[in-house]
């Protein structure tokens, strides 16, 4: 168990902050800002993110790897290149009230699961998608604003998905 707070990460060649194989650990109100992920939980289950930013990462905002039964809850993600949000293989987490906008996509899950996205606000340059799911079931989408997007919520080799109560604009 981490407490992992009130910390400035910037400018590191690999993420701001990574948590290995770690179980119930918290991290709040940390700025990552400039590096090749900003937030990485690789192996890690049980862990609430909250209150964090991460901005103008080469690769991902926050980047859950294999990673089960997390909660992000008001983190601010702008200007990476990638994913604002990222779930690869990760099943079983909450989404809630997050602000991704500037990123080649606001949430992206690969191959992952049973996930509940809630209260979100995804808004993008007009490229790529807002929500894209690839390889991802289950998973329920409620009440997020997606807005300026190539794509407002695509769904490739996804099946048994609940989208509802969302509100989709502007997207071409």
């Amino acid at each position: 168990e981490n407490n992992i707070f009130d910390n400035i990460c910037t400018y590191n060649q690999k993420s701001g902050i990574q948590l290995n194989a770690s179980d119930s650990s918290t991290l709040t109100n940390n700025t990552c800002n400039y590096n090749k992920d900003g937030i990485h939980l690789f192996y890690t289950d049980h862990a609430l993110l909250f209150d964090n930013d991460a901005v103008s990462n080469v690769i991902n905002g926050i980047y859950l790897y294999v990673s089960d039964d997390n909660t992000l809850v008001k983190n601010y993600c702008d200007l990476n290149v990638f994913p604002g949000i990222k779930l690869y293989y990760s099943d079983d987490n909450r989404i809630n009230n997050n602000t991704s906008i500037n990123n080649s996509r606001g949430l992206s899950l690969y191959a992952s699961n049973r996930n509940v996205v809630y209260g979100n606000e995804f808004v993008n340059r007009g490229n790529n998608f807002g929500i894209w799911l690839f390889g991802s079931h289950y998973n329920e989408i409620y009440n997020t604003s997606v807005e300026n997007c190539e794509h407002g919520i695509f769904l490739q080799s996804s099946n048994n998905n609940i989208a509802n109560n969302n509100t989709i604009m502007n997207n071409t």
